[in-house]
């Protein structure tokens, strides 16, 4: 397993390429595989890309390959079953923000986050940069995290937070967050 989305077979020859890139010939049971990639400076060796967000939990799965054939060959390989350890790999997602106090925002996500600083995050009030002194993360699950503002919030200021270029924001098993920028008004009549 190279990640949480790939694993690399490595095989005793060179791999026939059409065979070894069709994904028909390879079988996870309940793991969608997307694509088979022979590289050609490692043409005994077959990367597999599963499909992002299937696998819930750790979990190890018979991994069957089968009608490969051997570079420059026309008989196919034995069918192989190899048991494989898979990766949790279920992305970060953002659920909710709220306004803490006159100068935080709390961001809510599915699960636990990590890597959090304070520049993981930009934010914009009325589209001016605004920025983050501290972010924390918090909340009984860490799956929150408080972006403390340097500029206090007003009531009906138009805020966007999006995540920062190369920040790695990951959940426990080291899965990236992808999140989309979040918009929001900050709400009138809010008191702290």
């Amino acid at each position: 397993v190279i990640d949480n989305n790939q694993i690399i077979l490595t095989f005793s020859t060179a791999v026939d390429g059409v065979t070894a890139s069709n994904t028909a010939n390879y079988f996870i049971n309940g793991v969608t595989i997307e694509r088979a990639t022979v590289r050609a400076e490692a043409s005994n060796k077959v990367i597999l890309t599963l499909k992002s967000n299937s696998i819930y939990a750790p979990i190890g799965e018979i991994l069957t390959v089968s009608n490969m054939r051997a570079s420059g060959s026309v008989v196919p390989m034995d069918t192989v079953n190899q048991l494989v350890y898979l990766k949790e790999n279920m992305a970060p997602t953002y659920y909710a923000v709220n306004v803490t106090a006159l100068n935080t925002v709390v961001l809510t996500f599915s699960e636990t986050v990590k890597n959090i600083l304070a520049d993981s995050f930009i934010v914009y009030m009325n589209n001016v940069p605004v920025k983050v002194n501290r972010a924390d993360i918090i909340g009984q699950s860490n799956n929150q995290v408080a972006l403390q503002l340097e500029t206090q919030l007003i009531a009906g200021q138009n805020i966007m937070i999006q995540l920062a270029n190369n920040i790695p924001v990951s959940d426990s098993a080291n899965n990236l967050l992808n999140m989309a920028p979040i918009n929001f008004t900050v709400p009138v009549g809010i008191s702290f």
